[in-house]
């Protein structure tokens, strides 16, 4: 009679994991549904030849006073998800056409937390569906300040690296640069990474963090546990 309850509590406890994790994939599946629908919608706003950009009357009912957009792109400098509702309000306010090369490097200079990305992308589609040349001064405030060569990535701070690399992958996977001109400055920041610290692995904790959150779209990587799951 005890063996029987025994088996019995054995056979509930195993439905109840098996609906666990039918729950955690079910919960994936959804997550990564929505993710993929989301780069869906940014890659087709951010598509530059089917964005209508502003005609010159739009901008002339705009700030173009030196004080404002000086404020403006000292606050992108230090941007955080909290500024954002105040940062998109000045976007709305302010004439930047004549302060676009400052707004990019303050985007590539700004000390972002993880949590910020997906505001900070939210921020640069927006001057990229009304600036026609941000994107690429964008591009050349980063091709300013990414290391070229083997010997730079002795200077890098791996933090600032760790953000730097998944925001300029973001930048590309939601359309801001198109992948002929983002895919290339990537693709060699990785393999300066990698291949600058084949002994010591200073560089791992960059990387780890670079699959983790851009793995599925660049590589097709899905978490582990998942994969053990889905079997």
């Amino acid at each position: 009679m005890e063996t029987t309850e025994e088996s019995k509590e054995e056979h509930i406890l195993k439905i109840g994991e098996n609906e666990e994790e039918k729950a955690q994939l079910e919960a994936y599946r959804k997550d990564f549904e929505e993710r993929l629908q989301t780069k869906s919608d940014q890659r087709k706003a951010n598509d530059k030849e089917s964005i209508k950009y502003p005609e010159d009357s739009f901008f002339v009912k705009l700030d173009s006073s030196v004080k404002k957009n000086s404020a403006f792109v000292k606050k992108l400098k230090n941007m955080t998800e909290a500024q954002k509702d105040s940062i998109l309000k000045d976007m709305n306010s302010l004439n930047l056409s004549k302060y676009i090369s400052e707004v990019a490097s303050a985007v590539v200079e700004a000390k972002l937390k993880m949590s910020d990305i997906p505001m900070a992308i939210k921020i640069c589609s927006l001057l990229h569906q009304r600036y026609p040349d941000f994107s690429v001064q964008l591009m050349e405030s980063w091709n300013k300040v990414l290391p070229k060569k083997l010997a730079d990535v002795q200077n890098i701070n791996p933090s600032k690296m760790r953000i730097d690399l998944r925001l300029l992958s973001e930048l590309v996977s939601s359309g801001i640069f198109k992948p002929r001109e983002g895919l290339p400055v990537l693709g060699n920041l990785l393999t300066l990474l990698t291949t600058s610290d084949k002994e010591n692995h200073n560089h791992l904790n960059i990387l780890l963090t670079f699959c983790r959150h851009c793995g599925d779209d660049y590589a097709g990587l899905v978490p582990r546990k998942i994969l053990i799951l889905s079997k």
